[in-house]
């Protein structure tokens, strides 16, 4: 799966990356694994970059779907840009 797959997987699945629990390679592929750093230079964790302690599951995943459709959507204006 590709880091693109992976994005696109999560919109089609409303926000869910349960998939992801099966193949823990996945997590490290995402994208959305590398939102924030901490000032150590680590990348937080998906959950806390964007911020979902304390939403129910229906809006962990409304935010997760949001958030892959918002970079999938920029990297694909990047690539656009580098083939211009």
């Amino acid at each position: 799966m590709t880091p693109n797959d992976i994005l696109q997987k999560i919109v089609e699945e409303n926000g869910s990356c349960e998939f992801a629990s099966r193949r823990p390679d996945i997590c490290k592929l995402c994208p959305m694994s590398t939102l924030k750093y901490r000032e150590d230079g680590n990348p937080l964790s998906c959950a806390d970059a964007l911020s979902i302690e304390g939403l129910d599951n229906e809006e962990a995943n409304a935010v997760y779907k949001e958030a892959a459709g918002r970079l999938l959507a920029e990297r694909a204006i990047e690539d656009i840009v580098e083939r211009g």
